[in-house]
This record gives C-alpha cells, sequence and structure tokens, in this order.
C-alpha cells in the first residue's frame, strides 16, 4: 500500500514510498530537491523503525551510493543536479 497522505517539502501530497528523511547522505544521492523529502523528517527520523516501516527511504546503502557513481560514471561524469544554474559533476576530459 503507497497511497499518497504524507507532505513532502514542497507542499504536496505523496505516498510515503515516494519520500525520503532528509540528511546529508540522501541529499547526494537524491538532490536537493523538496519534492523528494518529508516534511517536518530530518537526520534525527533517519534510524527510526517507525520511518522504515513506513517505506520512507533512510540513508543510503553503500550499493546504491555505488550503483549511482557508476551511473554518473557511465554517463561521462555529468550530473543532473544543479545549484542555481551550475552543475554539481563535471564532465570528464
Amino acid at each position: 500500500m503507497c497511497e499518497p497522505w504524507l507532505t513532502s517539502e514542497n507542499g504536496k501530497k505523496k505516498a510515503p514510498c515516494e519520500l525520503a528523511v532528509r540528511t546529508p547522505a540522501t541529499e547526494a544521492i537524491s538532490g536537493n530537491n523538496p519534492s523528494l523529502f518529508a516534511f517536518g523528517l530530518d537526520e534525527s527520523d533517519a534510524a527510526s523503525a517507525a520511518i522504515r516501516a513506513l517505506g520512507i527511504q533512510t540513508d543510503p546503502q553503500v550499493s546504491e551510493m555505488v550503483d549511482q557513481l557508476t551511473n554518473i560514471r557511465d554517463q561521462g561524469g555529468v550530473c543532473r543536479r544543479t545549484i542555481g544554474d551550475a552543475p554539481v559533476c563535471g564532465h570528464r576530459r
């Protein structure tokens, strides 16, 4: 059951399975898009059994981080994330 009933940081209703707790690790993997993060949850909530039981993403597994790095490498070092208009990752030379 993954029905939209929680609020994301951008104020939209989303299903718990579509949200993450904002932590440095989840930001590194998912970026800084407020629609991806559950409103009102932070790093101190990431270890909560209730958060995990709801299916909200917490700190990513090492394998997920390796997969993300592999995807960046396979795309030639290009990141889709930006800060303002500047890309977070540069192109390979």
